[in-house]
């Protein structure tokens, strides 16, 4: 599978299951996948690091990996109230490098926009 059909993957994942997601407030993408070109050919086993943002202090247990689409996701939940700000952001290189370009499928509520395009300017 590339590196771009992984996250169309893991886009329509979090599309179809979002609404499902107490407190949902946004999803990204982090890991290998996050940076790889888009024609870069990822390993059968590789998983897809999709992070998903809840609008709570403590974030529900994350459900793991598992098969959805042709490939492997790890879903891991976080609980981000009140979210980090841009600065906090970049201070992580965790989340720098995730929260960047086309890492972001899901934004319904505009709290990840201002990291990620602090992230643009500064990485």
């Amino acid at each position: 599978m590339k590196a771009d059909e992984a996250r169309a993957v893991a886009e329509r994942w979090v599309a179809e299951h979002s609404a499902d997601i107490p407190g949902f407030t946004g999803a990204f993408l982090s890991g290998s996948v996050a940076w790889l070109p888009a024609e870069a050919d990822l390993s059968p086993a590789s998983d897809i690091d999709v992070m998903v943002v809840v609008s709570a202090r403590q974030a529900p247990p994350k459900p793991g990996k598992f098969r959805y689409g042709g490939a492997l996701l790890e879903v891991t939940y976080l609980g981000w109230e009140p979210m980090p700000s841009s600065e906090e952001v970049l201070a992580s290189y965790h989340l720098a490098g995730a929260l960047r370009g086309e890492t972001v499928p899901a934004d319904p509520t505009g709290a990840l926009t201002a990291p990620r395009d602090a992230t643009a300017r500064e990485c």
